[in-house]
């Protein structure tokens, strides 16, 4: 019974030892950093995936909505009565359709920040997802 007393407390003297614990702190964190390592950048991905998915998905409900047909026989103010129905879709918060030379027709829902003259300048805020194409 001594006997196993004493490798028990040679094992927990062992286990409690210094450089013991140092070793199982730094196995500890590196495996911390490696797991960072690869979640970041799988993240990332991700994200991009999916506002690409989210990109595509409000370009094929507008066009679905104006096909080449219906687009040549509305006015300005009837493609804007008609894209507002996009509008019933929770992820779009709001539009607006401008003229081939850049004059506003006219918006619904929420202004976008994208403009004709600005193309870049709302990607900077990732809150919205910018989306233009030329109808």
């Amino acid at each position: 019974m001594v006997e196993i007393e004493s490798r028990l407390k040679s094992i927990t003297d062992f286990l409690n030892a210094r450089l013991s614990q140092r070793i199982v702190y730094w196995v500890f964190l590196s495996i911390v950093v490696i797991e960072i390592i690869i979640l970041v950048p799988s993240v990332m991905r991700r994200e991009r995936e999916l506002l690409s998915y989210l990109r595509s998905l409000s370009t094929a409900q507008a066009s679905g909505l104006l096909d080449d047909q219906t687009l040549s026989a509305l006015t300005d103010n009837q493609v804007l009565d008609y894209l507002q129905r996009i509008q019933n879709n929770p992820v779009v918060l709001g539009g607006a359709v401008y003229t081939l030379d850049g004059k506003l027709v006219g918006s619904f829902g929420a202004p976008p920040r994208l403009t004709p003259g600005r193309k870049s300048a709302a990607a900077a805020s990732w809150s919205l997802l910018p989306l233009a194409k030329p109808l």
